[in-house]
């Protein structure tokens, strides 16, 4: 329960103002994980870069936990902004399909800090919950996607094969960000293939 707890803000901002100072408390941790990475990273330093006094960080944060967990929140939502913005411009599921991962790994290789934030989770105990966390919606998108092309599959089928998509695009990606720029370009066509063959058998 420590752990859980140790992930939440102390308060949610309500006014324009304490926003932005939460806005710029997550882009300072953002720089700072690519520039030290996660285990140099301290609240000090991250207040510091941010240009706000400690008290005010830890009247939000109570560690730099609740600040990564923040993030890593803030990345998801953007994440599904953007490929569910990509994906509404096409009728064709597979240009919906293609577009959507696309504008997905964009977002993953000029988004601050992704990738050194993407490890911390794997590799951090109190984080690795957000891992799972943050793929939900996009899971959920695609359980929706499903659902709306009226696939002839019980509910629990729909999340699984939602989750299949997801999980094993995510893994592909995850291997995608660090490889030179032509082996991603093959990984990614590889799994844009994997992907609509295997949701072929459904919406076809």
């Amino acid at each position: 329960m420590q752990e859980r707890a140790s992930l939440e803000l102390r308060k949610r901002p309500t006014r324009a103002r304490a926003r932005a100072t939460v806005d710029r408390i997550l882009d300072a941790a953002a720089a700072l994980l690519d520039e030290i990475g996660f285990e140099a990273l301290t609240t000090v330093r991250i207040a510091d870069r941010a240009g706000v006094n400690i008290a005010s960080l830890y009247s939000y944060f109570p560690n730099k936990y609740a600040v990564l967990s923040a993030l890593s929140d803030r990345m998801a939502e953007r994440q599904l902004a953007s490929v569910r913005r990509t994906m509404g411009d096409h009728d064709d599921w597979r240009e919906a399909l293609d577009s959507g991962l696309d504008a997905f790994v964009d977002l993953i290789l000029t988004e601050p800090g992704f990738s050194a934030l993407s490890t911390a989770l794997r590799a951090c105990p109190p984080l690795r919950t957000l891992a799972e966390r943050n793929l939900e919606p996009v899971t959920r998108l695609v359980r929706e996607g499903l659902r709306e092309r009226r696939v002839p599959v019980d509910p629990g089928s729909a999340q699984a094969i939602a989750r299949v998509v997801v999980e094993s695009g995510a893994s592909v990606v995850n291997i995608a960000r660090s490889s030179p720029p032509r082996a991603r370009e093959r990984l990614l066509r590889e799994l844009k293939l994997m992907v609509r063959s295997y949701l072929d058998h459904y919406l076809a």
